[in-house]
Parts: structure tokens; sequence; C-alpha cells
């Protein structure tokens, strides 16, 4: 009895060992999230204007405490952040208002309000 060679897949040729290239040509980190401390020093009833940075889409991202959210890049007093937003929140729902789906452009005033003791930022204009 003769035997047949096995039908193995080749595998696949190694790479070399490390962390694989980035595809993002900017190479950049994340802008840090946008926090009602940022706002007045958190202070109840600060407010400020956030300006949209119309060259970056929204991107979608599930919270750490498993809430869907989606992150914009505002800009306040000429540093860049990334605001998160829950989804079907109050904030979301006014921007939605205000903006129908599209791509938010221009300004929003928002105002640090307190939910259960938190700070939080509001859309108020």
């Amino acid at each position: 009895m003769s035997r047949v060679p096995s039908r193995r897949p080749t595998p696949a040729p190694r790479q070399a060992s490390g962390i694989p290239r980035s595809h993002e040509q900017t190479g950049g980190d994340f802008p840090s999230f946008l926090r009602p401390t940022d706002i007045g020093k958190g202070k109840l009833g600060a407010r400020a204007k956030l300006a949209f940075v119309a060259s970056v889409p929204a991107r979608t991202i599930t919270s750490n405490f498993g809430r869907d959210q989606f992150v914009l890049r505002v800009k306040l007093n000429g540093k860049v952040y990334d605001w998160p937003i829950n989804l079907d929140s109050g904030n979301h729902r006014r921007l939605d208002d205000r903006f129908k789906g599209t791509t938010p452009k221009g300004a929003v005033t928002v105002e640090v309000k307190d939910y259960n003791g938190r700070p939080y930022l509001a859309i108020v204009g």
C-alpha cells in the first residue's frame, strides 16, 4: 500500500514580529475627550461655544459602560477635542432636530449641568 500525501494547506508566510503598520496617513493620536471640567473648571452653569470641525466625520463607539455613542470633533478655545454623545440622549435629539441628520456645521452653546450628582455638558443653544 502506498501512502497518499496529505493535502494540508500551506501555512501563510510568517510576518516579522511586532505591531502591524498603520494604514492611517496622519499617524496622529485622537484628541482627548471633552469633559465638563474643560469648561469653566466644571462649575455648574458655566457656558461655552463649541465649533464643529467639519472635515472630520462623526464616528461611533461603545463606551466602557456598554452605551453606544457617537463622537464629534469640536474646537474649544483653539484646542481640538472629541465630544462623545450618547445615542437617544437629549443632546442627540437636539443635534438631530437642528441638523436633520446631516454633518453638524457651525457651533453650539453648551452648559455644565448636573444629573444625579455628576456634571455633564448640555446643549442650550
